[in-house]
């Protein structure tokens, strides 16, 4: 059995100020996979920093921001906005669609 390096009341006090694990990491000097297998160990969970939304999905299907814009603005990556526009059941292009496309949804 391993001991931990970090307390878990420390552990816990870091997760509940909402710090991330290489913010935990860089305040004890660990690195972040040292961090992350001890606080697994210690049953500890981070909660899920996925933030982005509905309303946030929709605004890019009725074109009025872009997935770039929406990551930028939620502090996620592009990838993490397509992957909840698929959670939701609303596939986002990564293109605008072409001309091409344009007329053979109006016909």
């Amino acid at each position: 059995m391993r001991l931990c390096r970090i307390p878990r009341a420390r552990c816990e006090r870091y997760v509940s100020a909402g710090m991330t694990i290489s913010q935990i990491a860089s305040a004890e000097g660990w690195s972040e996979s040292t961090i992350q297998r001890h606080c697994h160990g210690l049953g500890i969970r981070f909660p899920s920093r996925a933030v982005v939304t509905l309303p946030d999905i929709q605004s890019i299907l009725s074109g009025r921001e872009t997935a770039a814009q929406v990551a930028d603005r939620r502090g996620v990556t592009r990838n993490a906005v397509y992957m909840a526009g698929i959670r939701a059941g609303m596939r986002i292009r990564r293109s605008p669609p072409s001309q091409l496309d344009l007329f053979q949804y109006a016909a």
